[in-house]
């Protein structure tokens, strides 16, 4: 990442390994089949110096972390703070929706989570998308996603950045 005209490697780096489920385990699901346990984002400036690391599992109830793949991480300032932000996301438990949690990098290669709440449960924004990209609304410091229940009915969202952290809003 190209950040403030410094260089920024952003990577996801697995901490402690666990054995991935396989069809037919409880819990199993392709979004999860690859890699399982814990997960630091690690950030290195262009000399290759540490400049943040962070736990990612802290931020989903201490628990273990699955992914199917490799981790896209796609920037976009979404608050408009001139801080460049992406989402990390897992499959949420009996729901069609994705948990996402939003980070973001300073100018100094620092990581810290920008908050959000007001829907389902406080520190995620949901999403039926199956990646962390999301759309912002006419250039607003808002977040716009794709809602769904458990009978399959699509409706739209939003969060708004109240200047220390996203709401949901309908």
């Amino acid at each position: 990442m190209d950040a403030y005209a410094n260089k920024y490697l952003i990577k996801i780096i697995q901490t402690e390994y666990k054995k991935p489920l396989s069809p037919g385990e409880q819990d199993f699901s392709p979004y999860v089949s690859r890699y399982r346990g814990w997960f630091n984002l690690l950030v290195q400036d262009s000399r290759g110096e540490i400049t943040s690391r962070v736990s990612i599992n802290n931020y989903f109830g201490n628990e273990d972390l699955a992914f199917g793949g490799p981790i896209d991480l796609v920037f976009n300032d979404y608050n408009q703070d001139g801080d460049e932000d992406f989402a990390i996301g897992r499959p949420r438990k009996d729901s069609p929706e994705f948990q996402y949690v939003l980070f973001s990098i300073n100018s100094e290669g620092r990581v810290y989570n920008l908050p959000a709440g007001g829907y389902k449960e406080d520190g995620f924004i949901y999403s039926a998308g199956t990646n962390a990209t999301f759309t912002s609304d006419n250039g607003e410091n808002r977040i716009v996603v794709t809602l769904c229940d458990l009978i399959k009915k699509y409706v739209r969202g939003k969060y708004l950045w109240n200047g220390n952290k996203y709401v949901f809003s309908n």
